[in-house]
């Protein structure tokens, strides 16, 4: 009875380790995925402790916790979509206005309270009049708002907060998407979305489930332990795939180029890193056939529109050694490989607005579009090539229209 429950906490205990390795290596990877493992320990952590009570005796011994978990329940589905929508809309941070997100949470703790006041007698003999089955409880044993209320709110609220997450991830434009493939460190920014997007219908389907029952419809055709076999399988899979890419990315292995997390190389900010003496000799490449790919990727590919682009990524798109990228492009343009990447995307930039982009779309939407993480990072690196903010220049722009026109 109690073998799927104890698997499982046995697996969120591994997933919790994992998560918090790749925490605490934060420094090294995309600032995108933080939220997202961040939002998925904690998931695990609640999964952890709500498990453990299926899985033991915990209650007999301690009926104090007893719904403990129930107003935390109301958080895991706002923290899912807070991490996906800071993690797409990177440079977006917490507001006072998402504080919103967890009032159904702080609601249902007060009316808890009574019940929670109870003495541990009176708790248990609410447990044995139940036989201490937890789906029973979760149901019957309430506050001041009736189980069934209670539970039929909180699944609307996960089909609304499911709705709006796979709106975002769907708006997320697909060419956005593309650039993450493209890079290596990003695999595990999809993966993880796509995971917390199935733990949502899992979780989901067993509250219906476990709602449908009160009404004595289907509880006897489906069993509730399906959705935690799902959820054993889905927690067990990600965790294989984390993993796999923890010990790729601390080396814990002898391979070499790691499927997600790829250390940038460390970029040079002026010219005078490179040797003065160097020449294509000392290289032993063909300059004009050099030059031709560079020119065929910035001019033609437009790669420096892949976020998080890096020397690595560019080196092997050009099919050059990438130890040899920064003094190649040194040698062919007398710039950085940041200064040159941060040159065509504010060229880039500069075209769309002339255009007239900012009239129809956002500031943070163009820095999306040029490769940039940020429109912190973009409106910085547009004013230092441009001297002016990108709102200012197409403030510029509209004035030329106007008078020209």
């Amino acid at each position: 009875m109690f073998i799927l429950p104890t698997l499982l906490c046995l697996c969120c205990l591994i997933l919790c380790y994992n998560s918090i390795l790749l925490l605490l290596n934060i420094s090294k990877v995309n600032s995108r995925i933080k939220y997202l493992i961040g939002s998925v320990l904690i998931f695990a952590l609640i999964l952890l402790f709500r498990t453990s009570l299926l899985a033991g005796e915990f209650l007999r011994e301690y009926p104090h916790l007893m719904k403990v978990f129930s107003p935390i329940g109301f958080l895991m589905f706002p923290l899912f979509y807070l991490a996906i929508k800071y993690a797409i809309n990177e440079g977006q941070y917490f507001k006072k206005t998402d504080v919103i997100h967890f009032i159904p949470a702080f609601i249902h703790f007060l009316e808890l309270i009574p019940l929670y006041m109870l003495s541990k007698s009176e708790k248990l003999v609410l447990l044995e009049e139940l036989f201490f089955d937890m789906y029973a409880i979760v149901i019957f044993v309430h506050g001041l708002i009736p189980g069934i209320w209670i539970e039929l709110f909180r699944l609307v609220l996960m089909i609304f907060y499911f709705i709006i997450v796979v709106a975002l991830v769907f708006n997320f434009k697909i060419e956005t998407f593309k650039k993450f493939i493209k890079g290596k460190s990003n695999s595990i920014f999809i993966g993880t979305i796509f995971y917390i997007l199935l733990i949502m219908v899992t979780l989901i389907g067993l509250f219906f489930l476990n709602f449908i029952s009160f009404f004595e419809v289907l509880h006897l055709f489906i069993n509730k332990n399906i959705f935690i076999l799902i959820l054993l399988v889905l927690v067990i899979s990600y965790n294989i795939y984390v993993f796999r890419n923890v010990t790729l990315y601390l080396g814990l292995n002898n391979v070499k180029n790691p499927l997600i997390f790829e250390k940038k190389t460390q970029l040079p900010t002026d010219t005078s890193d490179f040797k003065p003496s160097l020449d294509w000799k000392d290289l032993d490449l063909n300059k004009s056939e050099v030059e031709s790919r560079l020119i065929q990727l910035l001019e033609v590919s437009q790669i420096f529109l892949i976020a998080e682009l890096t020397t690595s990524d560019f080196a092997k798109e050009a099919d050059l050694p990438s130890r040899l990228l920064p003094k190649i492009l040194n040698l062919t343009f007398k710039k950085s490989f940041k200064e040159l990447i941060n040159e065509y995307r504010i060229k880039f930039a500069k075209k769309k607005i002339d255009e007239g982009y900012l009239l129809l779309y956002t500031v943070d939407s163009l820095a999306s579009e040029c490769g940039f993480n940020s429109r912190f990072t973009f409106s910085n690196v547009f004013k230092s090539e441009l001297g002016l903010s990108p709102n200012k220049y197409s403030g510029v722009v509209r004035k030329k229209i106007k008078t020209l026109g």
